[in-house]
């Protein structure tokens, strides 16, 4: 039973994310209005054959805007795991496969970083080169760095001293094709949930900074912009929350069912 409710959750979390990105692919060529075009004349325009989810206060069209601006969420959250994975898994596999010395340094600057609050670092950078995408990248990217070392250090020291390690020892493999050859790919069980999490994270964060006016700058569209543009119209023009509202919900929804399946999906 336990096994089979597992089961769904990958698949509802599957579907859900699939049907998602096919609306988002779809706006990467074909918005129906172009999504920062303003026009007096359709200002809190309510749902209609013309415009399906209405317009926004400068009269832009609801739909395009969400296409374009799930995007933008979505290729901050994809940069933002790349560039935090790529260095939490680099500085993980160092310090558990090397230890000592290498694992004091490396670690302690780890710490440092995760006791150091996301919005602050956030902060910090936007006030050294400014709002916008590139910074909430790098800065989230940097917080997230912690989290993939810790995983990935715990599991490069399970690995380190099994017999397939020892091995390739053995036949004469450097340091750097053992790390990455052979042990790496043994903790993809592990990885691959916490890759998914760190994107569902992302995605909250990146909506979150773009709500505070720190991440994705007007007239870009993003869900998080859409929503604190539309706070102060939230009873005369609702689908304007409404809309990018749900889609996050959606978002995160279906990418954390995802999760629990593969999880389960990579414990069997």
């Amino acid at each position: 039973m336990i096994r089979r409710e597992k089961d769904i959750n990958l698949i509802i979390g599957g579907v859900i994310c699939a049907v998602l990105l096919s609306v988002m692919a779809i706006g990467l060529f074909v918005t129906p209005h172009d999504p920062n075009t303003m026009n007096a004349a359709t200002r809190f325009a309510g749902a209609s054959g013309t415009h399906l989810l209405g317009c926004d206060n400068f009269g832009r069209d609801t739909l395009s805007r969400v296409m374009v601006g799930s995007q933008t969420t979505l290729m901050v959250a994809v940069l933002t795991v790349f560039f935090g994975a790529t260095l939490g898994i680099v500085m993980g596999a160092l310090t558990g496969y090397f230890g000592g010395v290498v694992d004091e340094v490396l670690m302690r600057i780890n710490d440092a970083l995760f006791a150091f609050p996301v919005i602050l670092m956030v902060l910090v950078f936007v006030s050294v080169i400014g709002s916008g995408r590139s910074t909430i990248i790098i800065a989230i990217g940097i917080a997230f760095v912690p989290s993939f070392a810790r995983i990935v250090r715990s599991e490069v020291v399970k690995q380190r001293e099994l017999d397939y390690v020892i091995a390739a020892r053995l036949s004469g493999a450097g340091d750097g094709r053992i790390i990455f050859v052979h042990i790496l790919p043994n903790t993809l069980s592990t990885l691959l949930p916490a890759l998914i999490i760190g994107f569902n994270n992302a995605i909250l964060a990146e909506t979150g900074m773009s709500y505070l006016g720190i991440g994705v700058q007007p007239p870009d569209p993003s869900l998080g912009r859409m929503l604190a543009e539309a706070q102060t119209y939230l009873f005369r023009a609702p689908l304007m929350t409404l809309v990018p509202g749900l889609t996050l919900i959606l978002l995160i929804l279906g990418f954390s069912l995802l999760s629990d399946g593969v999880t389960n999906l990579t414990k069997r």
